[in-house]
């Protein structure tokens, strides 16, 4: 047993720096700050229905440790943040993109609050205004809105903020240098950290003047704002942290940003699936640890409801369905809100005092060795070099990810976590046959749809996936290459532009052929449990090559024009949010002329709003095309010049799918002659030259001298074509030998 303390007494301070207590006690009084101050904020407004004091305490606690931070901070007994916070929040705060980015959000929000108020006022007679009951059913509803926009911007943004922090100064080399000075790990991720932060924070509450403008119809109810924007202060907290964590121990921002989606996409798919499997297995939550009384002291539920409190989407659903039985939300919110901020806080604490603890130690082992090389031996064998050096290079020399232990188990987690809702299903309704063998034809179309809705959901957000990877490989072809300082390496080889190019690009939507086998394996289960037709997978590999070959050459775009990897990658992301989804926004501002053109719903055409939902948007698109089909066996025109909705559907996502490529070859034109005006021309071939060879080619040099031999004698000589430039002279009067130099550029007397 000593020896085991010991061992783990000798790894602890190998691999972690042991913290200080004043550290210990700043860690205590910053989570319990946080925690309060969320808690607080979230439940203080329901006093009403709690005890004053209790509901009170979380922000008396906040205040107090808040001011306990400033009096140690003014002290100097601690050090939270040094000189790099003032740098890197000037820093941001200069750069006018950000500024850009915080008008554009402004703007789809009055342009969502406009387009909205217009629906609601579609039918009604001119001259007649919304009742006061409609006018706050309207404020409710674009209060949900906003907080849904305000939610997706904080998942897709937070990674793309925060992830790059500490990796970016390792791509850039001067992380060391920064390591190098008397500042603290602390300092360094809690400046990086906070000042990110502080960025996401403006472009957050950009969007509390759009919501002020409800006052005017009614207003909301303060509670609701105050609970809103708790949740999405802890949500925002807790995937910051996880984001520097990744940060501290990826080379590269892309990396980093890449593995913090990918853990969140772990954690809500674990939790839904724990949660169905408790919630559809009563006797399973009911396990656990029982004490010497018999008492139940810590069951499977309980851990699982803790695990899940995280999860916004678990606890909007428990909002509504406790809502719609008849109980206030002053009963239900502070419990969920209190929850979910002790979950997220803890999530936050956790991630960033390891990511303290281990900053300076990853940072050595990474400077300490270099970077792995890449893999050029397989068991099987290389291929040969072949026509095409740029495409074997992107393949089989360039690493791409660099997945490490943590991040190769978290992506099998994920693997195992998309299978889990089919094999539920399948033990189901297997058990439900069984019992039942007298419906077969009923069973199987009952599992056939419930697998349906398995392959629509799970591959199409594995199929996202993917796209994502091939857009952030992508974003990174040039970007890195300019940060090794090997892109005009490349340039000086006699490859042309367009074979560089294409290389980079199809190395890009190759670099995810093994998550190929992870999408053939969902449509291989559904095709052989009856969830998905044969036909609509030739369908679905067609419409994910050409959103794959899109997003490649839109990463590819923003690689070339890009400083840095970090820039190119939060770019392309960006760029494929708004190619997917902005079309809305333009719609969005064209429904006030539909509206008022036509003043009805009814003449309002229904196949505009199906192709922008099923053929412009590429996650419907895969959805609908994703065929069960029941939709084949329907008539196509279910009436007189009228389409079946399925088929119509159908045929939109097909059209969709043409556009999109018609798209991707327009933009792969641009990136070409991008990259050709940034490359600085074609390089020097010898098919151009006469006689096929390059003039600086050793056989096209012409000899100085050549050997002739002589008639008579025997001997060889060798004929000078160029006079010497110094010729032997000998003295007579010393017999020395001298050198005359002879030089035909020599003045003339004269």
């Amino acid at each position: 047993m000593p020896s085991l303390v010991s061992r783990f007494v000798v790894w602890f301070r190998q691999n972690l720096h042991l913290p200080s207590v004043a550290e210990v006690l700043v860690a205590v009084l910053a989570i319990a700050a946080t925690l309060g101050a969320i808690i607080g904020a979230g439940i203080f407004g329901f006093r009403a229905a709690l005890h004053q004091d209790v509901a009170a305490a979380p922000a008396v606690v906040a205040v107090v440790c808040i001011l306990l931070l400033a009096a140690l901070a003014r002290s100097g007994t601690v050090r939270l943040f040094g000189p790099v916070l003032g740098y890197d929040m000037v820093r941001i705060a200069r750069r006018g993109r950000y500024v850009l980015l915080r008008f554009l959000y402004a703007l789809v929000l009055l342009g969502a609050l406009t387009s909205l108020y217009v629906y609601w006022s579609w039918n009604l007679p001119q001259g007649q205004r919304l009742s006061s009951q409609e006018i706050t059913r309207f404020a409710e509803s674009f209060f949900l809105t906003f907080m849904a926009a305000e939610f997706l911007v904080v998942l897709l943004l937070t990674p793309a903020y925060t992830a790059g922090a500490i990796a970016e100064e390792k791509d850039r080399g001067t992380l060391d240098f920064l390591l190098a000075t008397d500042l603290r790990n602390a300092e360094v991720v809690l400046s990086k950290l906070v000042a990110r932060l502080a960025n996401l924070a403006l472009i957050v509450l950009t969007g509390l003047p759009i919501l002020s403008l409800t006052q005017f119809f009614g207003g909301i109810d303060p509670n609701m704002v105050l609970s809103g924007f708790a949740a999405l202060g802890c949500t925002m907290a807790s995937l910051a942290c996880l984001s520097i964590l990744h940060s501290t121990y990826a080379r590269q921002p892309r990396d980093a940003i890449v593995f913090t989606y990918l853990s969140t996409a772990v954690y809500l798919g674990l939790s839904f699936v724990l949660g169905r499997w408790v919630a559809d297995s009563p006797g399973a939550a009911n396990w656990g640890w029982t004490s010497s009384a018999g008492d139940t002291v810590v069951s499977l539920g309980a851990v699982v409801d803790a695990f899940t409190a995280g999860n916004l989407f678990i606890g909007l659903q428990k909002l509504i369905v406790s809502w719609r039985a008849g109980q206030p939300l002053s009963a239900i919110l502070p419990g969920l809100l209190r929850n979910y901020a002790i979950f997220h806080g803890t999530a936050a604490f956790i991630c960033t005092g390891w990511a303290v603890a281990r900053l300076r130690i990853v940072a050595l082992k990474q400077a300490s060795k270099s970077a792995p090389p890449p893999k050029l031996t397989r068991k099987w064998g290389l291929p040969a070099l072949g026509a095409h050096p740029m495409l074997w290079k992107e393949v089989y020399a360039e690493r791409g990810f660099h997945f490490n232990f943590a991040a190769k188990l978290v992506l099998g987690v994920l693997v195992l976590v998309s299978f889990a809702p089919a094999a539920q299903t399948i033990y189901e309704y297997t058990h439900e046959l069984t019992s039942n063998r007298g419906h077969y034809q009923a069973w199987h179309r009952e599992f056939g749809l419930a697998m349906s809705g398995w392959v629509q959901q799970v591959g199409t957000l594995v199929a996202c996936l993917t796209l994502l990877g091939v857009a952030v490989r992508a974003a990174g072809s040039f970007s890195v290459e300019r940060d090794k300082q090997t892109l005009d390496s490349l340039l000086l080889t006699p490859l042309r532009r367009d074979e560089i190019l294409h290389g980079k690009w199809l190395g890009s939507v190759l670099s995810m052929r093994w998550s190929w086998i992870w999408l053939a394996a969902i449509w291989a289960l559904g095709i052989a449990t009856g969830g998905l037709h044969y036909l609509a997978v030739p369908l679905l590999m067609l419409a994910w090559l050409v959103f794959a070959t899109f997003a490649a050459n839109v990463g590819l775009y923003f690689s070339i024009t890009s400083k840095t990897s970090l820039r190119a990658v939060i770019a392309t992301f960006l760029a494929l949010v708004g190619f997917s989804f902005g079309h809305w926004l333009v719609w969005m501002c064209m429904g006030p002329v539909f509206i008022y053109s036509s003043g009805n719903k009814s003449e309002f055409p229904d196949w505009v709003a199906n192709f922008e939902t099923y053929g412009m948007t590429p996650p419907m698109t895969l959805r609908i095309l994703a065929l069960h089909g029941s939709e084949l066996q329907t008539p196509m025109y279910s009436g007189y010049r009228s389409m079946n909705v399925n088929w119509e559907r159908f045929f939109c996502g097909l059209v969709g799918v043409i556009c999109w490529g018609v798209a991707s070859i327009g933009l792969g034109r641009i990136v070409s002659g991008r990259f050709r005006g940034s490359a600085g021309g074609e390089p020097v071939h010898p098919s151009e030259f006469a006689g096929g060879a390059h003039p600086l080619q050793p056989e096209m040099i012409p000899p100085m001298a050549q050997p002739v031999e002589p008639a008579v004698g025997g001997a060889i000589e060798m004929p000078n074509e160029h006079p010497p430039l110094a010729q032997p002279v000998e003295s007579p009067a010393s017999g020395a030998v001298l050198i005359e130099e002879r030089r035909d550029d020599a003045p003339s007397p004269s």
